[in-house]
């Protein structure tokens, strides 16, 4: 192949986390965060497995998909969505401030900030 190019990726262990543990310690060490991780966020669902991901022929659909909208967030750590949310909130709150005040009259429409997205019936008014 004219653009491939070969490179040597020399693997070694976290700095810091386990440094200078042998082998079986290290693999010990790792089992154990990763079981730790499993039991704080264990999987919603079983998945297929790999015999029946091997047998499913990839060019027929599901007989039944489940369709769900996409989540605001991406995370199975309840801490980060909550903070997540909060700081969505208050934008949200702020944003729809800027737009109350166009419509109160409290601010001139080329106002908005830059920044924002204004809503279609303002966006009008700006072009």
């Amino acid at each position: 192949m004219d653009f491939a190019e070969e490179r040597i990726v020399e693997l070694a262990p976290l700095p810091g986390f386990d440094e200078g543990l042998p082998p079986e310690e290290r693999q010990a060490k790792w089992r154990a965060l990763l079981d730790n991780t499993m039991k704080a966020c264990p999987p919603k669902k079983e998945v297929m497995g790999p015999e029946k991901l091997k047998g499913a022929n990839p060019h027929t659909k599901p007989a039944r998909a489940k369709r769900t909208p996409a989540p605001k967030l991406h995370t199975k750590a309840p801490a980060v969505r909550q903070a997540w949310l909060e700081k969505y909130r208050a934008a949200q709150e702020g944003y729809g401030g800027y737009v109350r005040a166009v419509i109160d009259g409290r601010m001139k429409p080329e106002d908005f900030p830059r920044e924002l997205v204004p809503p279609p019936w303002l966006r009008k008014r700006l072009e």
